[in-house]
Protein backbone atom coordinates (compact mmCIF):
# COMPACT_ATOMS: atom_id res chain seq x y z
CA UNK A 1 0.00 0.00 0.00
CA UNK A 2 2.82 2.43 0.87
CA UNK A 3 4.58 1.69 -2.41
CA UNK A 4 1.45 2.52 -4.41
CA UNK A 5 0.98 5.75 -2.46
CA UNK A 6 4.62 6.77 -3.07
CA UNK A 7 4.31 6.04 -6.78
CA UNK A 8 1.13 8.15 -7.02
CA UNK A 9 2.78 11.04 -5.17
CA UNK A 10 5.84 10.87 -7.46
CA UNK A 11 3.65 10.85 -10.57
CA UNK A 12 1.61 13.81 -9.34
CA UNK A 13 4.78 15.74 -8.44
CA UNK A 14 6.25 15.04 -11.87
CA UNK A 15 3.07 16.19 -13.64
CA UNK A 16 2.78 19.32 -11.51
CA UNK A 17 6.43 20.23 -12.04
CA UNK A 18 6.25 20.12 -15.82
CA UNK A 19 2.76 21.59 -16.24
CA UNK A 20 3.08 24.61 -13.94
CA UNK A 21 4.09 27.94 -15.48
CA UNK A 22 7.73 28.87 -15.02
CA UNK A 23 8.65 32.12 -13.26
CA UNK A 24 11.11 34.54 -14.83
CA UNK A 25 11.43 36.65 -11.65
CA UNK A 26 15.04 35.59 -11.10
CA UNK A 27 15.93 36.57 -14.67
CA UNK A 28 14.42 40.01 -14.20
CA UNK A 29 16.43 40.55 -11.02
CA UNK A 30 19.60 39.39 -12.77
CA UNK A 31 18.87 41.88 -15.55
CA UNK A 32 18.61 44.64 -12.95
CA UNK A 33 21.97 43.56 -11.55
CA UNK A 34 23.59 43.73 -15.00
CA UNK A 35 22.05 47.13 -15.68
CA UNK A 36 23.45 48.40 -12.37
CA UNK A 37 26.94 47.59 -13.61
CA UNK A 38 26.26 49.56 -16.78
CA UNK A 39 24.15 52.46 -15.43
CA UNK A 40 25.05 52.63 -11.75
CA UNK A 41 26.78 55.98 -12.22
CA UNK A 42 23.64 57.51 -13.78
CA UNK A 43 20.50 57.10 -11.66
CA UNK A 44 18.61 59.56 -13.89
CA UNK A 45 19.15 57.31 -16.90
CA UNK A 46 17.97 54.33 -14.84
CA UNK A 47 14.79 56.22 -13.91
CA UNK A 48 14.11 57.01 -17.57
CA UNK A 49 14.55 53.39 -18.60
CA UNK A 50 12.33 52.15 -15.80
CA UNK A 51 9.62 54.71 -16.64
CA UNK A 52 9.51 53.68 -20.30
CA UNK A 53 9.94 49.92 -20.01
CA UNK A 54 6.82 47.90 -20.90
CA UNK A 55 6.93 45.72 -17.77
CA UNK A 56 4.15 45.47 -15.23
CA UNK A 57 4.77 46.87 -11.75
CA UNK A 58 5.89 43.56 -10.24
CA UNK A 59 8.50 43.14 -12.97
CA UNK A 60 9.69 46.73 -12.48
CA UNK A 61 9.99 46.00 -8.79
CA UNK A 62 12.16 42.97 -9.64
CA UNK A 63 14.38 45.15 -11.82
CA UNK A 64 14.75 47.65 -8.98
CA UNK A 65 15.67 44.89 -6.54
CA UNK A 66 18.32 43.57 -8.92
CA UNK A 67 19.59 47.10 -9.56
CA UNK A 68 19.92 47.68 -5.82
CA UNK A 69 21.80 44.41 -5.40
CA UNK A 70 24.14 45.34 -8.23
CA UNK A 71 24.86 48.80 -6.84
CA UNK A 72 25.46 47.36 -3.37
CA UNK A 73 27.83 44.75 -4.74
CA UNK A 74 29.76 47.38 -6.68
CA UNK A 75 30.07 49.61 -3.60
CA UNK A 76 31.48 46.90 -1.36
CA UNK A 77 33.46 44.84 -3.86
CA UNK A 78 37.06 44.20 -2.86
CA UNK A 79 36.87 46.00 0.50
CA UNK A 80 38.14 44.70 3.80
CA UNK A 81 35.71 44.40 6.70
CA UNK A 82 36.91 47.68 8.21
CA UNK A 83 36.71 49.55 4.90
CA UNK A 84 33.28 48.01 4.30
CA UNK A 85 32.01 49.29 7.65
CA UNK A 86 33.20 52.83 6.86
CA UNK A 87 31.60 52.65 3.42
CA UNK A 88 28.31 51.49 4.95
CA UNK A 89 28.24 54.48 7.32
CA UNK A 90 28.86 56.82 4.37
CA UNK A 91 26.11 55.13 2.34
CA UNK A 92 23.63 55.38 5.20
CA UNK A 93 24.28 59.11 5.57
CA UNK A 94 23.66 59.60 1.85
CA UNK A 95 20.44 57.54 1.92
CA UNK A 96 19.06 59.59 4.81
CA UNK A 97 19.18 62.65 2.53
CA UNK A 98 16.78 61.00 0.13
Amino acid sequence: MHVIWCILVLIQGYITNFNSPKSDAHLIRESGWALAAKLGHSPNRWSQILATCPFVDTEKQGLNIGFGWGISAALFEGLTLDESSKKQVESNSILIQY
